[in-house]
């Protein structure tokens, strides 16, 4: 598989942090970074903690729906998109 190089800006601290932490598992941030991105576009989902609540954020398929939601989106995706809102 081609690799290709990826250009991030993070705050400084965090990437120290990363490093370590990395270091302390032995590996890199490169490995780490790849091996999310990897778990990231094969579940179609991001996972993250917060207040040690998970959180995650992903999608359902749309035959995944129940027929009340499917109604729901529908409607939406039926509806002028000028006519909505953004709050």
């Amino acid at each position: 598989m081609a690799k290709t190089q990826v250009t991030l800006t993070i705050d400084e601290d965090i990437k120290k942090q990363f490093q370590a932490l990395a270091k302390k598992l032995g590996s890199n941030m490169s490995t780490l970074t790849n091996m999310y991105y990897t778990q990231v576009v094969s579940t179609g989902k991001v996972e993250y903690e917060t207040d040690n609540e998970p959180v995650e954020i992903g999608f359902i398929w749309y035959d995944e729906l129940s027929m009340d939601d499917k109604k729901i989106v529908d409607d939406i995706n039926s509806r002028d998109i000028e006519s909505f809102i953004n709050v």
